[in-house]
């Protein structure tokens, strides 16, 4: 782990991992992680450490994903009826809160948020990848939600 890491970004649900024995557990936020909180915390939620790597849908995988901030320029290229049919369709999508936040530069996008403002833009004919102002890395805390176990 880093030795700046800044712990206070952790969630407060996050389910944590003591399985040791994982062959995945090194590579995981939630093993990684569960150290420091079992030092800091009165109490945390685990995993079953009986489950294994391969039976396992809770990996989260210790790595940085690109979000995207501000999309100031978003529409830049595109023609105005095309701009405002796309920018309508990313409204209905996502609703106008989100959308302002996202020109506010208040809340990131996820890169599921943007792989789905890219298939708008691709139904609407256009070729060209949508621009944002900045890609910053982060660890993707809100879609690390477990999966129903099986």
């Amino acid at each position: 782990m880093e030795e700046d890491f800044d712990y206070s970004i952790i969630p407060g649900n996050f389910i944590f991992c003591l399985n040791n024995g994982c062959s995945r557990a090194r590579t995981c936020m939630r093993y990684l992680m569960a150290a420091h909180e079992i030092e800091t915390s009165e109490t945390i939620t685990v995993i079953n450490p009986k489950r294994t790597a391969a039976d396992c849908d809770a990996y989260f995988p210790h790595e940085k994903v690109n979000f995207a901030l501000g999309i100031t320029h978003l529409f830049d290229n595109l023609p105005h009826r095309t701009a405002l049919v796309v920018k309508q369709r990313i409204i209905d999508r996502f609703n106008n809160a989100t959308f302002y936040r996202w020109k506010q530069k208040v809340r990131l996008i996820s890169p599921e948020e943007q792989e789905a403002i890219r298939r708008i833009f691709r139904s609407e004919g256009i070729a060209d990848e949508p621009v944002y102002d900045q890609q910053v890395p982060q660890y993707a805390w809100q879609t690390s939600v477990i999966k129903k176990w099986r």
